[in-house]
């Protein structure tokens, strides 16, 4: 990434994988990828894949993308969103019977 801000230009495998399948978007002015203000990436039909950035990928949603206060609230949304997404319930998980020479064999 370096100065570089377009994620287009990018050399990484990574970046151009993930531009090419279209789990990230970049914008058109090429600062960086499209966000939600959590900094949820967005694909290309705007949608959130499970993709999130900060700094100076943001730029194109918030253009101060690179001091301390900017970074501290960026952190600040990121972290309050993954705790959201994380007080969720799991999803149940059926588990197969454990066989009884298995339980016989515990001390």
């Amino acid at each position: 990434m370096g100065r570089e801000s377009d994620p287009r230009r990018f050399a990484a495998p990574l970046w151009q994988g993930l531009l090419e399948e279209g789990l990230v978007a970049a914008d058109r002015q090429g600062l960086g990828l499209l966000t939600d203000p959590n900094g949820a990436t967005l694909d290309l039909r705007g949608q959130p894949p499970v993709l999130w950035a900060l700094g100076g990928l943001q730029r194109p949603l918030w253009f101060e993308s690179s001091a301390v206060p900017e970074l501290a609230e960026q952190v600040a949304a990121l972290t309050l969103a993954l705790s959201v997404r994380s007080v969720r319930p799991p999803a149940a998980v059926t588990l197969p019977p454990v066989p009884a020479e298995h339980l016989a064999a515990l001390p």
